[in-house]
């Protein structure tokens, strides 16, 4: 499913692949600004696995729609229900990376890359995730009842995710294999953090 593949790659830093697959957008922000801002999200993960995979159907602010266009969100990891895992990068690593994704007004989603150096912790950067000929990717928030799902299109399939609580800037969704509603096969519980805009991109 397309929704694995984007899991799976955005929870792990390949720091060769980013130089090829990466651009670096036109304006760097303040990229110390930027850090301390995605270091102080990246607290707001669940380090502990108890309470995520208790969490059950919580709050869900009527905000998320507007907030998905208002925002960035970056996403820290996802508990893998079949590795048994909170797959994150952890801070020791010596490269480290987060993946942030934002929505233009029609859900179109472009995907950027904070990249530090751990050895260089003075080479940071904001690149662009900038393959050539990228196929359309939006993300939209979409009532089926009275769920709200987590609505993903790309490749032509649509999807639908579960948001199983939407609380103070910090969503949880349930990635299901087959993306379908009330699906009761999950394959990750997926965190994403709401942080506000630092720098001005459209993509290039």
């Amino acid at each position: 499913m397309i929704s694995t593949l984007r899991t799976l790659t955005a929870t792990f830093c390949l720091w060769t692949t980013a130089v090829f697959a990466q651009m670096p957008i036109t304006t760097q922000p303040d990229v110390q600004v930027l850090r301390g801002a995605l270091e102080a999200a990246r607290a707001k993960r669940p380090l502990d696995s108890t309470p995520l995979l208790a969490l059950k159907q919580g709050p869900i602010d009527a905000t998320l729609a507007d907030d998905l266009q208002k925002f960035d969100w970056y996403l820290p990891g996802a508990w893998s229900f079949p590795e048994k895992k909170f797959g994150v990068t952890w801070s020791d690593a010596e490269c480290f990376q987060y993946d942030l994704y934002r929505y233009l007004p029609d859900g179109t989603e472009l995907s950027f890359s904070f990249s530090i150096n751990r050895l260089d912790a003075m080479k940071m950067q904001l690149t662009h995730v900038n393959f050539t000929q990228p196929p359309p990717t939006s993300v939209a928030v979409r009532k089926v009842g009275k769920q709200t799902y987590w609505e993903l299109t790309a490749y032509g399939v649509k999807e639908l995710h579960r948001v199983v609580s939407y609380e103070k800037g910090v969503l949880v969704l349930d990635i299901g294999y087959d993306g379908k509603p009330n699906s009761k096969k999950v394959k990750f519980r997926e965190v994403r953090i709401a942080l506000p805009r630092h720098f001005e991109s459209t993509g290039s």
